[in-house]
C-alpha cells in the first residue's frame, strides 16, 4: 500500500481527486490540506 498525502487547493476536480483516491485499494491517504487556488507547496 503506497502513502499519500493529498494537497488540493478546494477546486471542483480535486474533490473527484480525492473520492476516487479513498476508494483505491492500493493506496493509504495519510493526510488532506487545502490551500489558496493556483498554490504551490515547496520543500
Amino acid at each position: 500500500m503506497k502513502p499519500v498525502y493529498f494537497n488540493h487547493d478546494g477546486g471542483v476536480d480535486d474533490l473527484i481527486s480525492l473520492f476516487l483516491l479513498l476508494h483505491m485499494d492500493d493506496v493509504q491517504l495519510i493526510g488532506v490540506s487545502a490551500i489558496g487556488a493556483d498554490s504551490y507547496v515547496e520543500p
